[in-house]
């Protein structure tokens, strides 16, 4: 059977015939044109450039006088270098979309020479026809992945591209080759953080335990760990490590995985300035996280629970706007029939009638009230509620929600001091290490049914993000993300354009002020970066270098326009 690119499917090879699966299955078609690729900027000093530029440019010595291309990508696909002989055949990629920093995943493209080599993990000719999009169909690549001799990781591919007629027997030996030299020199180029880590990692493998060790740059883990956690659990952790590097060289944590199972963990951390960390994972028998527990925080639920499950209890459930206040208040009242009533209907209604729900509910003989909101209850209803919450006037547990008690205006605040106990929920920036976990149950939830992931580069780009709207803004990012993405994993580019970007770290008063005066400089000519730095007094090169050290970027400039 002939399909839509003209080439008989019966024909394909089985690798190319997969890969053409895997790309349908990502919503790409045969006639699509590569116009949709991620272009960004990437580290020129990274360590596979450090790496590869030597070995690279000897080859490059050694097919002088052919018609090549030999293009260099990163673990996420993105062109990083480029060496030929004659220039015909680079600005034909270059027409085609194969520009120094684009990005070539197989997700985005297709069957190609850089994307699927990453994807299957081996060594492939594409040629010609093969590419799944026709607009590749004139050139012939065999690209081989770059594994990290350490961490068996991905590291990058090497490509080679000619024209069909111009393939030769002996390009794939000669990347082998170099590919073999690239990874010897990543072990010798290793920085010391990581040489450390992976002698941690070993040394801690010899107990036969899931063993996960990780830094910022680098992640190892056990075959045991393998069968445990996934590429979220690993995110999660990494974030575990970032922020209770305070807590000292050794620590007992508990940690919530994407499978819902509860695991305790040994962290001892390397106390390096890369945050490097072996975590000895354990998984108590029958042990779930909490099925309520994926908004909130873990370890308020459980105090909580324990005050609310005795007659007469009341609980202030407190948290920033968007928060999880209203899913925890409930999810404490859990195996009940509960009413839940919002102290906002008090704005649109008279307070006699909030007044009469409020005592219709409290006589009805249900197993629980929630109310919500308290803190926007006028004074007459907040005297009727105190004296609800004497022990004397109620038999059931009512658990109240509002905003944090030092935003509380002061004739709410006697509300508080009636209740048993407070439980304070923290804002979402202030929870990174849940937000890989609540991220995923947030996607499952918008698309119930379908297999949806954060890859990982993604989880690290929302992780970073201040969330002033909390889990409501998390929410709709995600809902813009899977509207894009309507197959494979959701990657940072399908993320609305103001949060493709880890936000930029404080600045000092002199940064702060030529960040400001650049972005104005940008909007009043429209983004025209040649007037623009005409205008601040500075050449051309200096403001492109200026943009990647403020991460400043074209989105930037124009959601802060809007």
């Amino acid at each position: 059977m002939t399909n839509s690119s003209g080439v008989n499917d019966k024909a394909l090879r089985p690798e190319i015939a997969a890969s053409w699966k895997r790309s349908e299955l990502a919503g790409l078609t045969h006639e699509m044109v590569p116009d949709r690729l991620q272009i960004a900027d990437f580290e020129s000093s990274s360590q596979l450039l450090t790496a590869a530029v030597p070995v690279l440019d000897s080859v490059a010595r050694d097919l002088r006088g052919l018609t090549y291309s030999l293009l260099l990508a990163d673990a996420n696909c993105r062109i990083v270098g480029r060496w030929f002989d004659r220039p015909t055949i680079d600005r034909t990629l270059q027409r085609a979309g194969a520009v120094t920093g684009s990005r070539w995943k197989e997700s985005d493209v297709g069957t190609n020479g850089l994307g699927t080599p990453a994807e299957v993990r081996t060594g492939m000719w594409v040629h010609g026809a093969e590419h799944f999009a026709a607009v590749l169909s004139g050139f012939t690549c065999y690209g081989l992945p770059i594994l990290h001799p350490l961490t068996r990781r991905v590291e990058g591919v090497l490509n080679i591209t000619v024209h069909p007629n111009d393939a030769h027997p002996l390009f794939p030996p000669t990347l082998t080759r170099a590919v073999d030299d690239i990874e010897q020199r990543l072990i010798d180029t290793s920085r010391p953080a990581d040489s450390r880590l992976f002698r941690a990692f070993r040394e801690a493998c010899r107990t036969g335990r899931a063993i996960v060790a990780l830094n910022d740059h680098v992640m190892l883990a056990s075959n045991a760990a393998v069968a445990m956690v996934e590429d979220l659990d690993l995110e999660t952790m990494r974030e575990i490590a970032r922020s209770t590097a305070h807590r000292g060289a050794s620590t007992v944590e508990s940690v919530a995985l994407l499978s819902g199972a509860m695991v305790t963990t040994r962290i001892d951390r390397l106390q390096d300035l890369s945050h490097g960390a072996v975590f000895r994972l354990r998984t108590p028998a029958g042990t779930r996280a909490a099925s309520g527990a994926a908004p909130a925080n873990r370890g308020h639920v459980v105090s909580a629970e324990l005050a609310a499950s005795t007659a007469s209890a009341s609980v202030f459930v407190e948290g920033e706007p968007g928060s999880g206040r209203s899913t925890v208040a409930r999810s404490l009242l859990e195996g009940t029939s509960v009413i839940v009533i919002d102290a906002l209907d008090c704005l649109v209604e008279e307070s006699t009638e909030w007044a009469g729900r409020l005592a219709a509910a409290i006589d009805g003989g249900a197993g629980g009230l929630v109310i919500d909101n308290v803190h926007v209850l006028p004074g007459e209803l907040v005297d009727l509620l105190a004296r609800t919450l004497s022990v004397d006037h109620h038999r059931m547990p009512i658990v109240l929600t509002g905003n944090p008690q030092g935003w509380l205006p002061a004739h709410v605040q006697p509300l508080v001091r009636r209740c048993r106990q407070v439980v304070a929920l923290k804002p979402l920036r202030e929870r990174r290490t849940e937000i890989p976990l609540l991220a995923q149950s947030v996607i499952n939830a918008l698309e119930p049914g379908r297999t949806h992931r954060l890859a990982p580069a993604a989880v690290r780009v929302l992780t970073a993000q201040p969330w002033p709207g909390n889990i409501p803004e998390l929410r709709e990012v995600l809902r813009h993300a899977v509207a894009n993405r309507p197959f494979g994993a959701i990657e940072v580019i399908d993320l609305p354009a103001a949060y493709r970007l880890r936000p930029v770290p404080a600045l000092a008063g002199r940064e702060k002020a030529e960040r400001h005066a650049i972005i104005e400089a940008l909007r009043r000519f429209d983004g025209n970066k040649t007037q623009a730095a005409q205008f601040l007094g500075i050449t051309r090169t200096t403001l492109y270098n200026r943009l990647r050290a403020l991460r400043i970027t074209d989105d930037t400039v124009h959601f802060l326009h809007s």
